[in-house]
Parts: structure tokens; C-alpha cells; sequence
């Protein structure tokens, strides 16, 4: 028999439940507890119901691609009032180097002389036009849902900023001027469904492999 103030009774079933020890309580007079076993059942986190943002406007699933179209608009509506302030009165349509320089477009001088290897990101950001940002969204839009969908958010970010900052690499290397623009990003994106295409893991990425992200690839090239 358990001593007095041993926190557990055996059950009628052989198993023990943990009861707290009273003092002057013996074990024989403390309740019968049910015992608590794993089922082995989903943990909370994984019975969570994808759900809708915003009262249903952005899919929770493709949350982090619709603050990248965000923040994209939302620097290129500033690059367009700063360029327009300065005096160019067709920034919708071009935006003006200075502007694009002064809001973080890729420069290898600034990058080498100044240190401002920021710029390797920032660039990713910023569009040249109207046309620039409308195609280069329109892929984001379709292309980065879906490798949101299938890779997961965390996964999603390290593909577009990694490739972000490769591709801007590469601009530095072979040009010394001016680049903007998600393209490299977006390359990165095509990558990862292709892969997932490779492996046959999903339909998506099986089309991916053909001419959907070729398409894509071309509109990313012409933006």
C-alpha cells in the first residue's frame, strides 16, 4: 500500500492516476481519478482551419504573397509622387533614374564606394513603370500563391529574398547600371515549382515543368 502524502492511487484498471497528497488524507480515501491518455490525436496547432484575412478579401494560405504585392504598389505609388513632384509628369508610365536611385535601386558605385549593399533588396521592390509592376504582379499574384500553398510561407520567403539578392548579385556583376524590379525574385518562385514538378509532389508543379512557367518566365523577362 502507497504511503501517506505519495502523490498517486492505483485505479481498479492497474493504472495509476496522479492525485495530489493531502496531509491526514490516506491514499485509500483520496478520489479515484480517470487517467489521462494520448490518443496520439493532431495537436491544436495542426487542427487550425486555414482562415480568410481582411473578411475574406486575402486567403489566409497566400497571406505573405499578398503583403509583397503591397508593399510593392506602395513604393511604386511613392516613386510615381516623388517623380512627379520633381517635375517628371509621365512617372506612371517611367520612373525617372533619381527616383529610382533615391528609393534603393541596384547602383554598383553607391554599392562599392558608399557600402550600400541594401540595395540588393530593396531593388526587388521597385518597378520602372506602370507595365513593369503590372506584369511582374500579375506572375506574383498566380505563381507566388501557389508555391505559398505548396512550400509554406517560411519557405516561400527564403526562395523570393534569396533569389532577390543572387539576381541583383548577378546585375551588379555584369552591369553597372540602374536595375529594378521582382524578376529575380519571381525566377527563384518558377524555380521552386519546377522542382516540385521534378519530383512529381503535385499537378502544379508538374505543369510548371512546361509551358505555364515558360510563359511566365518570358513575362517576368518582358516586365
Amino acid at each position: 500500500m502507497p504511503r501517506q502524502g505519495v502523490g498517486y492511487n492505483e485505479n481498479g484498471d492497474g493504472n495509476t492516476a496522479h492525485v495530489p497528497a493531502v496531509p491526514g488524507l490516506y491514499p485509500e480515501q483520496r478520489p479515484r481519478l480517470p487517467v489521462l491518455r494520448d490518443e496520439g490525436g493532431a495537436r491544436a496547432v495542426d487542427r487550425r482551419q486555414p482562415g480568410e484575412i481582411l473578411g475574406g478579401l486575402i486567403p489566409h494560405t497566400h497571406f505573405t504573397t499578398a503583403m509583397i504585392l503591397l508593399i510593392n504598389f506602395g513604393l511604386f505609388a511613392a516613386t510615381v509622387i516623388y517623380g512627379m513632384r520633381a517635375g517628371h509628369a509621365d512617372a506612371l508610365w517611367g520612373i525617372d533614374g533619381l527616383t529610382l536611385f533615391a528609393f534603393g535601386a541596384k547602383y554598383r558605385e553607391a554599392m562599392v564606394l558608399d557600402g550600400q549593399w541594401w540595395r540588393l533588396v530593396t531593388a526587388g521592390f521597385l518597378h520602372g513603370g506602370l507595365l513593369h509592376i503590372a506584369m511582374n504582379s500579375w506572375v506574383l499574384f498566380d505563381l507566388g500563391a501557389q508555391v505559398e500553398e505548396s512550400y509554406g510561407s517560411s519557405r516561400f520567403l527564403v526562395f523570393y529574398f534569396v533569389s532577390t539578392v543572387f539576381g541583383f548579385l548577378a546585375s551588379f556583376w555584369f552591369s553597372n547600371s540602374l536595375s529594378v524590379g521582382a524578376s529575380a525574385g519571381l525566377m527563384g518562385l518558377i524555380g521552386a515549382m519546377i522542382a516540385l514538378g521534378v519530383r512529381g509532389e503535385s499537378r502544379t508543379g508538374r505543369r510548371c515543368g512546361g509551358n505555364m512557367c515558360a510563359g511566365r518566365s518570358i513575362a517576368c523577362c518582358s516586365g
